[in-house]
Order: structure tokens, then sequence, then C-alpha cells
């Protein structure tokens, strides 16, 4: 069935409406949708890969927000000891997580709602998350609320510099100081994914 041809300017039969930026002496509107809301956590179920990460997330009579869904998790650096010239071993070699931790541990995320893969990230996602993150937050974000995700700078210009500890580079020294000697380090950040960039909720 087709709809009935509009006549003349649709936009003359619009509603006049103003922006809530610019109601400064009006009530704010009362929200009537939401009842509570309440935050639940999901352990990971088993999979038959070891490199696998999987987490299933069972049908409820509530709605879930997307962009409020986090991933938390413990990770440190195994110091291997590798034998010297005399057969003894040697000094353990240093090592420091790279910028942005938490994101350059994925390759890529899958997707699946009620059986239907969405859109994957392939091989990306690291790269995704590190430069979103980089022109997406202010500089006191950075410094406070991204050290979930163990985002620490490299200083200009000393990126590549790998000696540890770093004369030069700060925020090598800084994620180094954090999981050196084998150091447990809890982080917690949002999966770089276009689905958990939606404002809508699902049911």
């Amino acid at each position: 069935m087709s709809s009935p041809p509009m006549h003349g300017n649709p936009l003359t039969k619009a509603i006049e409406s103003i922006p809530d930026s610019l109601q400064l002496f009006n009530l704010p509107r009362l929200e009537k949708a939401f009842e509570y809301s309440f935050t639940t956590t999901f352990a990971p179920i088993p999979s038959g890969a070891s490199d696998v990460i999987e987490f299933y997330i069972p049908e409820s009579d509530f709605y879930i927000d997307p962009s409020e869904t986090y991933l938390y998790f413990k990770a440190q650096i195994e110091q291997i000891k590798t034998p010297g010239s005399d057969g003894k071993p040697s000094t353990d070699a240093k090592a420091a997580p790279c910028n942005g931790f938490f994101h350059l541990l994925f390759d890529r995320i899958d997707i699946q709602i009620s059986g239907t893969p969405m859109i994957n990230s392939f091989c990306d996602s690291g790269f995704k998350a590190f430069f979103y993150t980089l022109f997406n937050y202010s500089a006191c974000v950075k410094k406070t609320i991204l050290r979930s995700i163990l985002w620490n700078e490299d200083t200009y210009r000393h990126i590549d510099k790998r000696d540890l500890p770093s004369a030069n580079n700060l925020g090598l020294n800084a994620r180094y100081d954090l999981m050196k000697d084998g150091a447990l380090c809890e982080m917690e950040g949002r999966p770089m994914h276009n689905f958990f960039l939606l404002k809508q909720f699902l049911p």
C-alpha cells in the first residue's frame, strides 16, 4: 500500500521546538521510560580454542546498553631466563607493555545476536582503538580514566626508544613500572567495536 502524496512543504506542518541546551529556566523533562538500572557480570564460557575468549549473554526481560559494556581482566608479563654462553641462566630480560595495552591484546572481535553474526573487526581492532583514543579524548582523561587500559603516552620523538628504564620515554617507564618483575596488572575498558558505540538499548 502506497502512502498518500504530500502537498506543499512538509516543514510548514512541523512542530516548533527549542533545544534543551537553550531551555535555561524550564524544568527538565521527567523520564518515565526507565524504572531502574543495574550492572551485572558475565564470566567467559569454556572455549575449544586456547586463544579465544567467549561470552554468552542469555535472553532476559531487560535491555542491554552496548555503550556501557566493559571487559575486566588481569595480566602479567612473565620473565623468561635465557641461558648464557657459560650455560648458566643470565639475568632476566626487561619488558614493558605498549601504549593502550588493553586493546592491543585482541586482534579481532566477533559478535552474534540470536545466532546471527554481526559486523566483525578483522585484525584492526587494536589499531582502531589506538587512534580512536588518541584523537577523541582530552589530555586530562588520558592521564586519569584511561589509565585503566594502560594508556601512558610515549614521549614525543622517543617512541622508538626500547631501553628500560628509558632515559627519555616517560610513558614507557610508567608502563614498565606497573608490570615489572611479573607484577599482576588489572585492566578494564570498553571493547573497540562499532557495536559497543551504539546508543540504542537492545532487548
